[in-house]
């Protein structure tokens, strides 16, 4: 059958290079219920992002993301 899952979140930027992110997502095929949150910071060559996950209904899974990400700068693109 079909698995719909479901999320929202928000993401608030104090400055343009920081955001600050708070999610939630409903997983139906694991009946999960995850909260998460994340902070980073952005500029034109680069980012380097930082999140944390838990499923808040009844089991103890969590996670910890870190992604850095480069932007290279090419001549002619």
């Amino acid at each position: 059958g079909l698995a719909v899952s479901h999320a929202t979140g928000v993401e608030f930027t104090p400055t343009i290079h920081f955001p600050i992110r708070f999610g939630y997502r409903y997983d139906t095929i694991r009946d999960q219920h995850v909260v998460s949150g994340g902070f980073g910071f952005i500029s034109t060559g680069f980012s380097l992002e930082g999140a944390y996950a838990r499923d808040v209904a009844g089991s103890d899974e969590q996670w910890l993301g870190v992604t850095i990400r480069y932007f290279p700068n090419i001549p002619g693109t």
